[in-house]
């Protein structure tokens, strides 16, 4: 009786793994944004679910590979639903394959995923994706929970796909938990769903589904029904895949009855069209079944032949969970031919793959087995040593189990209570729905008369923020002005020009190239509210480059950054500093003589990035004097065009500036210097 249970429990584990897959490829039919749900994304989703489900059915290994390849391409935040969907299918992978402690984590971290601040639908996607991941572990409770969450959520947003499949958990759950009417009313209402929005196939599964909690309810008249309706839903569909699992479920179905002659030639037409579409997993299970058949008729030859077949399969899918109770059934197959010593080796064999499940009652069957074996060897000792190891494992196997339905029957029953408040509630709310009503009515007019003011707030408050912003461009664009102005431009491709006519090609085309980029800058980056620190940095030394090909060792500079700066990623106003480089450059370099120098510091200052000027004997820091040229040859002070920036940056973009004036002591000498603090 253990051993048929412990039969059972493997078959429904793979019912659940074939479930997963046949549900993997769901669609989201709403979204949380026009990006989150695009056509190319779904696409992008079915491919990869289909390539899970064949993969699964095939190589649990490749599955397990291509699950963590597509999570190190993308993050939750990209793609919820299907970063949750790969986590719960690894996490499948992992466990079949013996790597336990890695697929618990998969799940924890599946199940640690918070869902707040997310659009329904995808909440319920996710929920669902928990939902399976309880079913996998035989964590029943949080199945239920996380199960009617997302049903919940598919009823009000009318998701047809994810209603049915989300039906369908839930059938699996209550099954699982023995209460089959309850199981097969949630199937029920996915065939509803299904056959409503014409999905066949999906409707055809189902139907197959419904068998095992219809068989414990003892409604054989409906199997038939539902076994002929889903053979013949194959046949219209011309899908021969569906078809070979009718014929799979219709064969377990006659074994069940012990009818094993019919069950046999179902077997023999699901294994042909198996063998064809490559559905490894499945034709294994049919391998196990018939050597189960030959077992029973005592034909144990042939039952080791197809156990040894299923085992061969199974190890190619790299499932050692599979491969483990194969080495069980090649035993007892052996066992019943009288051949204990090469029983002996397979049972050994199957402890080994078994290790990773040593605390489940998988492992149970190896002691069975060798009770067996030492009770034919007249061993009496060591049969009862084992069955005293057996008994222990067991007793903590129940004790667990019944732990679990405790726990089960007490969520069942605070649910209930649940339900009875909630209908209180609801006939309070009808109660006084006629009060409410009317304070309703009053609530409207209120609301009316805010939704009004609040538009008119938002309107004023655009108004102010597009005016804000022309002027904010129209202040760039004073040093645009300048930075255009006929000198400059004449200035720089003189100088160049002078590199041509001496052959210095190489130095004119890399000068002409700084002069490009900076004309560039100027037209598009003055326009933009923020830059990358870099591109700030590289205008600066353009212009300091082009200058120097005309001044020569004249123009004496140093220009120092930070090494904890990252310029890529740090972001601030364009051409903060550059008016009081232009003024030191052009107004101050000839009359210094060469004496002066203009130091340039961009430095890392905890929470600020900090610009600083150092003046050593130019004179451009007398901000009474720091000019700039506009067009026609009006000046503008640079103080006075930097407060207007600023004003706009600290009180309309919140970006805290502040701009200095102040004596620094360098080599103990003063200097006067100009800073700008940006905070990050």
């Amino acid at each position: 009786m253990l051993l048929n249970n412990l039969y059972k429990k493997i078959f429904s584990m793979l019912s659940i793994v074939i479930m997963l897959c046949s549900f993997v490829g769901i669609l989201n039919a709403d979204a949380q944004n026009t990006d989150i749900h695009s056509s190319e994304l779904i696409l992008k989703d079915e491919n990869i679910s289909r390539s899970i489900d064949s993969l699964l059915n095939y190589d649990v290994l490749e599955a397990y590979n291509f699950c963590e390849k597509e999570l190190s391409q993308i993050t939750y935040f990209e793609e919820p639903v299907l970063f949750t969907n790969l986590l719960l299918h690894q996490s499948v992978a992992a466990y079949l394959m013996g790597n336990t402690v890695f697929a618990d984590s998969l799940k924890d971290e599946l199940f640690s995923i918070k869902l707040d601040n997310i659009h329904p639908v995808i909440r319920g996607d996710i929920l669902l994706n928990k939902s399976r991941m309880a079913v996998f572990y035989d964590d029943n409770i949080n199945a239920i929970k996380y199960g009617k969450k997302a049903l919940a959520i598919f009823e009000n947003n009318n998701t047809a796909e994810q209603l049915g499949a989300t039906n369908v958990v839930l059938g699996l759950i209550y099954y699982k938990m023995g209460k089959y009417d309850i199981s097969y009313n949630y199937y029920k209402e996915a065939l509803k769903v299904y056959d409503k929005e014409c999905f066949r196939e999906k409707y055809s599964n189902v139907l197959l589904s419904s068998i095992k909690p219809l068989d414990e309810l003892k409604e054989y008249q409906t199997i038939h029904e539902y076994l002929s309706e889903a053979k013949e839903n194959a046949l219209i569909l011309n899908n021969r895949k569906l078809l070979g699992i009718v014929y799979y479920q219709s064969a377990n179905y006659y074994l069940g009855r012990k009818n094993y002659i019919y069950a046999l030639q179902l077997y023999e037409k699901a294994e042909q069209i198996f063998i064809k579409e490559n559905i490894i997993i499945d034709l294994s299970t049919i391998y196990t079944k018939r050597a189960f058949i030959s077992g029973q008729s005592s034909d144990f030859k042939k039952a080791i032949e197809y156990n040894k077949k299923a085992a061969l399969i199974r190890a190619q899918t790299h499932s050692e969970f599979l491969m483990a109770s194969s080495q069980y059934n090649i035993a007892g197959s052996f066992i019943g031919q009288g051949m204990n010593d090469s029983a002996l080796y397979y049972i050994q064999r199957g402890e080994e793959l078994y290790g990773p499940y040593r605390h489940s009652i998988h492992f149970m069957r190896a002691m069975d087995l060798k009770i067996r074996i030492y009770l034919d060897r007249n061993q009496y000792k060591k049969a009862f040593k084992t069955l005293e190891e057996k008994m222990k494992l067991q007793d903590a196997f129940f004790k667990s189990q019944n732990d679990r339905r405790f726990k089960e029957m007490k969520s069942d029953f605070q649910m209930g209570q649940f339900e009875e408040y909630k209908k209180l509630k609801l006939a309070e709310v009808k109660m006084h729905k006629t009060q409410l009503e009317r304070d309703q009515l009053i609530s409207r007019v209120v609301l009316i008369i805010l939704i009004l003011v609040s538009i008119s707030s938002i309107l004023l408050y655009l108004f102010n923020r597009s005016r804000n912003e022309r002027n904010i461009v129209l202040t760039s664009q004073k040093i645009i002005f300048l930075q255009l102005n006929s000198h400059f431009i004449f200035n720089a491709l003189t100088a160049i020009q002078s590199l041509v006519f001496q052959k210095k090609i190489e130095s004119a085309i890399h000068h002409l190239t700084i002069f490009s980029d900076l004309i560039n800058k100027i037209i598009c980056e003055t326009q933009r509210k923020y830059v990358p620190l870099k591109n700030d940095v590289l205008f600066i030394k353009n212009f300091l480059q082009l200058q120097e090909l005309r001044f020569g060792d004249v123009l004496k500079y140093e220009f120092n950054i930070d090494d904890e700066l990252d310029l890529d990623q740090m972001m601030v106003p364009p051409v903060l500093i550059y008016p009081f480089i232009e003024y030191a450059v052009e107004e101050c370099v000839q009359k210094s003589g060469g004496q002066g120098e203009l130091v340039i510091n961009i430095k890392n200052e905890r929470k600020y990035i900090v610009y600083e000027l150092i003046d050593k004997g130019l004179g451009y820091i007398n901000l009474d004097l720091c000019f700039i040229k506009r067009y026609a040859g009006q000046e503008v002070l640079c103080e006075q065009l930097t407060n207007e920036r600023l004003s706009i940056y600290n009180t309309f973009y919140k970006t805290k500036i502040i701009f200095a004036k102040k004596i620094l002591l360098v080599e103990g000498e003063k200097y006067h210097s100009l800073s700008f603090r940006i905070k990050k």
